[in-house]
């Protein structure tokens, strides 16, 4: 039976991919989910104020630490 939306359920799906920032500067700007035209991340769909210095509140990224990665 089709809901008030028109779907009748959803799939849930998780993203697990690694994010690399430079220099250990850990920032939304530097963020693959981070859209620089609208300011938004694209999990939350929140603005983070001054996003060059730092992350939002909100942010689900677990931030791993330790390795040196040099690509």
């Amino acid at each position: 039976m089709m809901g008030e939306t028109g779907v009748s359920y959803y799939t849930k799906a998780k993203l697990d991919k690694p994010i690399f920032f430079p220099e250990d500067n850990v920032c939304c700007w530097y963020c693959l989910m981070f859209n620089k035209h609208t300011e938004e991340c694209r999990i939350t769909n929140n603005t983070t104020f001054k996003p060059k210095q730092n992350i939002g509140l909100d942010c689900p990224l677990k931030i791993i630490g330790g390795d040196k990665f040099n690509e």
